[in-house]
């Protein structure tokens, strides 16, 4: 098999180079497996405007529901850039939290039950790291109202808001 790069020119006079066959797939397959390499995403994402106008890439259903309650709410958010940490073997990482709001200096991180359980260990190690603070929201917290009293809380750190569902081990 001949292995070779297909030239498509774009908007702004900028080429794109796709690599045909079996080199697309190593290539993905070995960003899957190497933990610092991003990868490619293969899910849905969703473009998502806050009270200002600006306009974001959310990643999951998640994050805009919980975006759609800020708006509602009135409340200001952004998607923050990547904060470094490092991790239990001392290798420095990034983390991406979701939304930011700035009023409140607070970073938030609506997750789903399976994420949680699978673990949050590179939340906590980045927001201690970086002295940030971070409220993690299962699916029942992700309503502005269900959250906002955990708001003016003055701390530091990741803290949990989540409830197990019916028949899950917590």
């Amino acid at each position: 098999m001949v292995l070779r790069p297909i030239r498509i020119p774009e908007a702004r006079n900028v080429e794109t180079v796709l690599l045909c066959g079996a080199r697309a797939n190593f290539l993905q397959q070995s960003s899957r497996l190497n933990p610092k390499v991003g990868g490619r995403k293969t899910y849905k994402r969703h473009r998502f405007a806050n009270l200002a106008g600006e306009e974001f890439w959310l990643d999951s259903t998640f994050e805009v529901k919980t975006a759609t309650s800020l708006n509602a709410a009135g409340i200001r958010w952004v998607v923050p850039r990547h904060v470094f940490y490092k991790d239990q073997n001392g290798a420095k990482r990034r983390y991406h939290p979701d939304i930011y709001l700035p009023d409140f200096d607070v970073y938030i991180e609506p997750k789903n039950w399976f994420l949680i359980k699978q673990g949050i260990s590179h939340v906590e190690a980045a927001a201690e790291q970086n002295a940030i603070r971070v409220l993690i929201l299962s699916e029942e917290f992700l309503e502005y109202s269900a959250f906002a009293s955990e708001l003016a809380i003055p701390s530091k750190g990741a803290t949990l808001l989540h409830v197990s569902p019916v028949g899950a081990a917590a």
